[in-house]
Parts: C-alpha cells; sequence; structure tokens
C-alpha cells in the first residue's frame, strides 16, 4: 500500500508539473466564460419583447397600427387590391388581447396573488387531460399529467413559478452542462490524460520508472487512479465555474423550482392520415414512478453524474495512452473515438446505439427520459452508468494486460 501511495504521490507531482493540466483549466475558463455571456446576451435580448416591459412595447405598437388601419378603412381610397382590412383589424384586436391578458398573468405571478394563478392553470390543464382522454390523444394527456405534476408542487411548497421570460442560473447549467458533456469536457479530459503513459514512452522516461522495485500493476494503477483524480479535478472546476458565472449573471434565484425525473416512456406507431405517409414511432411519457425535486439537488446530482461520466472518458483514453507509444497517436486516436462516437450518436438516433458510451455522457438526459424520448428507447438512468462502467471496465482490462506484458525496456 506505501509503494502504491507513492507512485501515486510521483505521479501527481509530475501531473502538476505538466502544461497540459493548466492548458486545459484555461480552456475551460474561456469556453465557459464566452458561451455564459452569448446566452446572457440572447436571454437580454428576448427579454426586451417577452418581459412584461417588452409586453407592452408590443401592445403600444399594436394599438398604434389598430389606429391605422382603422383610419385607412374609413378611407376607401386607401384600401388595397386583395387585402380583407376588417379582417385584419379583428386579428390585431385579437392579438392585442392575448397579449393584455398575458400581461396580466404575469403581474399576477409577480405579486402575493400567484397562487390564485396556479390554481387556474391547474384547472386548465385537467380540462385540456380530460379532453386528451376523450380524443384517445395518449401523448397530450401525458404531457398535461406531467404539468400537473409540476403546478401542484408549486402549490404544496409555497414556490412561485419563474416567469417564462426569466431565466435562471440552473436553468442555464442544465443547457451548459448537456452541451460540456458531449464534447468539449471530454475532449479537455483527453488532452489532460492521452500522454499520461505515453508520454513517458516517447520521452523514454517509463525505462526508469520500470527500473524501481515496484510491480507494473502497480504503477498501471497509480498511474490510472491520478488521472481519475486530475479528471474530477478538471470536472469539479468546470462545474464550479459554469454555476459561478451564471449566477453573477442571473443570481441565485430559482433554486426550489420543480424538476421531474425517473420519467418512463412507452412507444407507440401511429398511423399518418397521409396514406405516403410512413406510419411513426411516438413518445408516451409516464409519471407514476416519477419523481420530482427542487433544481439545486438536480443541478448538484448532475456534478456528480458529470464526473462519473467524465471518469469513464479518461478511462477509454487512458487505455489508448498505453496502446500507443506515441503521446502525438495515442492523443489523436482518443480524440477520433470521441468524435466519432458523437457523430455516430447525432447520425443514428436509434435506441440501437443504445451500447455507445457517447449516448450516455450527459446523464441527466437519461434521469429526465430526454434520451429514452429521443432514441425511441427505454434509457434509463441506471441503463446509463452500466454502459459507461462496462466500457471503462472493458478500457481497463487490455490496459493492464498490455502495460504488464509488453517489452518496454528493449524499446
Amino acid at each position: 500500500m506505501r509503494e502504491l501511495g507513492r507512485v501515486i504521490a510521483n505521479e501527481w507531482m509530475k501531473l502538476m508539473r505538466r502544461r497540459r493540466l493548466w492548458i486545459t483549466i484555461l480552456l475551460a475558463v474561456l469556453v465557459v466564460c464566452g458561451l455564459s455571456a452569448l446566452s446572457y446576451q440572447r436571454h437580454l435580448d428576448m427579454m426586451r419583447w417577452d418581459s412584461p416591459e417588452g409586453l407592452k412595447r408590443q401592445i403600444e405598437q399594436a394599438e398604434q397600427e389598430l389606429k391605422s388601419m382603422e383610419e385607412q378603412v374609413k378611407s376607401p381610397d386607401s384600401a388595397r387590391e386583395g387585402e380583407d382590412p376588417e379582417e385584419r383589424i379583428e386579428s390585431i384586436k385579437q392579438s392585442i388581447a392575448d397579449m393584455k391578458q398575458r400581461l396580466k398573468e404575469e403581474q399576477r405571478l409577480a405579486s402575493d396573488d400567484w397562487r390564485s394563478v396556479v390554481e387556474d392553470r391547474i384547472a386548465q390543464t385537467e380540462r385540456e387531460v380530460e379532453d386528451a382522454a376523450r380524443s384517445e390523444n395518449k401523448v397530450g394527456e401525458a404531457m398535461g399529467q406531467g404539468r400537473l405534476m409540476e403546478l401542484k408542487y408549486h402549490l404544496e411548497n409555497g414556490v412561485p413559478p419563474i416567469p417564462h421570460w426569466k431565466r435562471t442560473a440552473y436553468q442555464e447549467m442544465d443547457d451548459l452542462i448537456h452541451f460540456t458533456s458531449r464534447v468539449f469536457l471530454p475532449l479537455l479530459v483527453v488532452i489532460l490524460v492521452a500522454d499520461i503513459v505515453s508520454g513517458e514512452t516517447t520521452a523514454g522516461t517509463i525505462r526508469l520508472l520500470l527500473i524501481r522495485p515496484v510491480s507494473r500493476a502497480k504503477i498501471l494503477f497509480g498511474k490510472w487512479l491520478v488521472s481519475i483524480f486530475a479528471t474530477l479535478l478538471l470536472t469539479l472546476i468546470g462545474f464550479a465555474l459554469m454555476f459561478g458565472v451564471n449566477a453573477a449573471l442571473y443570481g441565485i434565484d430559482g433554486w426550489d423550482q420543480p424538476q421531474i425525473v425517473n420519467v418512463i416512456y412507452t412507444f407507440e406507431k401511429v398511423d399518418s392520415p397521409d396514406p405516403m405517409t410512413q406510419p411513426h414511432t411516438v413518445s408516451i411519457p409516464h409519471y407514476d414512478r416519477a419523481a420530482i425535486m427542487p433544481m439545486s439537488v438536480y443541478i448538484l446530482s448532475g456534478c456528480l453524474l458529470l464526473s462519473l461520466a467524465m471518469m469513464s472518458v479518461a478511462t477509454l483514453a487512458f487505455l489508448c495512452s498505453v496502446l500507443f507509444r506515441s503521446s502525438m497517436i495515442s492523443t489523436a486516436v482518443a480524440f477520433a473515438v470521441i468524435i466519432v462516437g458523437e457523430i455516430l450518436f447525432q447520425a443514428v438516433e436509434s435506441g440501437k446505439i443504445f451500447w455507445l458510451f457517447t449516448a450516455h455522457l450527459n446523464l441527466l438526459n437519461n434521469w429526465t427520459g430526454g434520451l429514452s424520448a429521443h432514441l425511441k428507447a427505454d434509457l434509463s438512468l441506471t441503463t446509463g452508468l452500466i454502459v459507461l462502467g462496462c466500457w471503462a471496465l472493458l478500457a481497463l482490462i487490455p490496459a493492464f494486460l498490455t502495460f504488464t506484458r509488453r517489452d518496454v525496456l528493449n524499446h
């Protein structure tokens, strides 16, 4: 055990002296800050139209247009061929009424009267669920059940809903985890890990390491543990950075908003009204076993799940570092594995690729049922963890077999 501890300490010191560690951290800082800034700018652009102030401006513009149209109706000479001014006027009036209703509801949500707004929404959603059940619209009925679950959470826990136009740091975190877990963070892990063995082979220092009175298995196990520790450090830094930047931009409100997980999907083929079109498969969510939790718990759980997924990626990159003697080649192959896996996932979009590790890099998507709905297959969080665990195990076994049997000293 002491020998393993010395190996780990030695490898960690070597890692801390490597430029790759600091390059990956710098890249993480730049990309996270850049993505957060772009997203925040889009949010500000949307607020100009969707916020209460934006709605008021839209109502004023629509009322000015309505006044102009009514003046045109009074002047027959201004009528254009092919246009129906009366129909246009009615359309504008309806649009104004809808916007005023939305504005009134947003103002009530921001006041102490938010409970009555939620109760009205519950009553409306229950009617929609009943209508969907009568018309045998299983998707509409199921989606309504999900909305009811969220609305009742607000009432039972005394949590006012966040207006639809307002973003929270937790929503942004969810989006960023989805984006970064697919390609960006795995590529950073590759940069960090993919030469941890091949780099020493290329430099020739591996011979000095192997002549020590420590078994090769312990040396490789120590290197793998350091790779995992470094990956966890990188993931935690990235997660903390994402939250810190978005909390600074959006504040920390919204931590108690509801998030539904453990949604199970079933799939049915539906005939198209067009006889020339093939039947298509629809995803039907079921909330019988679903759980609901605050967004803060959901996002913190996402940090753990993201770390587990990146550990699997690090193990695959570690295998490449063992199989290839050149650090350049091992890094390139590991890059290719990530990129090709993501391309396959995006291209196939079928449950047949459930075994592909890149399909499960965002385990939050497994947890909410989003991956099941996307691939039309039952892919739970447990399934994702098992797939990633199998890939990591299948990478570790050949890595140890290769390293312990390879003739390193004569090369």
